[in-house]
Order: structure tokens, then sequence, then C-alpha cells
């Protein structure tokens, strides 16, 4: 099955210019992707992991 990394690029960039927009709450993403944590990782997004897909 394929990445499709240009929504998680959108899906990363929203989630960035949110919390630039407000700094004080934390943000986290939920997600089962491992290759969708490594890239939450990689800008210093946190992630916690949800169920996984059936």
């Amino acid at each position: 099955m394929k990445s499709d990394t240009a929504t998680d690029d959108r899906f990363i960039a929203s989630a960035l210019l949110l919390q630039s927009a407000h700094p004080g709450p934390k943000l986290y993403a939920a997600t089962s992707d491992i290759n969708l944590q490594t890239r939450l990782a990689a800008v210093g997004l946190p992630y916690v992991e949800g169920p996984a897909a059936t």
C-alpha cells in the first residue's frame, strides 16, 4: 500500500499552522500510521497512537 505523502504533508502543515496560531495548548495528533508518526516526530509534533486499523 502506497503512503500518500501529499496528504501527510498537508496534515502536518495544518497542524504546525494551528500550533503556531495557538501556542498555549498542546496539540497532539492521533494516528496508527507509522510513516506519519515518523514524519510528525521529525518536525517536533507529538502524537498518540490510535487503535490499529483492521
